[in-house]
C-alpha cells in the first residue's frame, strides 16, 4: 500500500500554525498589560481619595486614616486622636482584620483553587 505525500505541507502549515500562536501570545500579553495598568489606575483613584478624605478630616478633632488592605481589598478606617495620637477606633476592628487571614488561610488549607 502506497501513501501519496505530495499533499503533504508540513513546514508551510507548521509555520502557520506557529506564527498563530505567536500572535494569540501576543494578545494575551498586551491584554494581561492592559489589565494590570487598570489596576494601577484603580489603586491610584483609591489612594488618592483616601489622601483627601485624610485632609478633610484634620479639620474635626479627630483624624480618619483611610487605608486598604492590598490582600483581601477592604478598606480600613482608623480614627485616631490628633492630641495623644492613639487610634480611638478602628473599622473593621483589628481582630476581625486577623479572623478574616485565619478564614482565608483555612480556605486555602481545604480548597486548591478558587472558583
Amino acid at each position: 500500500m502506497s501513501m501519496d505525500v505530495s499533499r503533504l505541507q508540513y513546514p508551510a502549515d507548521h509555520e502557520r500554525l506557529s506564527a498563530a500562536r505567536h500572535a494569540a501570545r501576543q494578545a494575551e500579553s498586551r491584554e494581561a498589560q492592559r489589565q494590570q495598568q487598570q489596576v494601577q489606575r484603580a489603586r491610584a483613584d483609591i489612594d488618592s481619595v483616601a489622601s483627601k478624605l485624610d485632609e478633610i478630616s484634620s479639620i474635626y478633632n479627630r483624624k480618619l486614616k483611610f487605608s486598604v488592605d492590598r490582600e483581601f481589598g477592604d478598606v480600613v478606617v482608623k480614627v485616631i486622636d490628633t492630641t495623644t495620637d492613639k487610634v480611638i477606633k478602628e473599622l473593621p476592628p483589628e481582630a476581625l482584620q486577623r479572623l478574616h487571614v485565619r478564614i482565608q488561610e483555612a480556605l486555602g488549607l481545604l480548597f486548591d483553587e478558587t472558583i
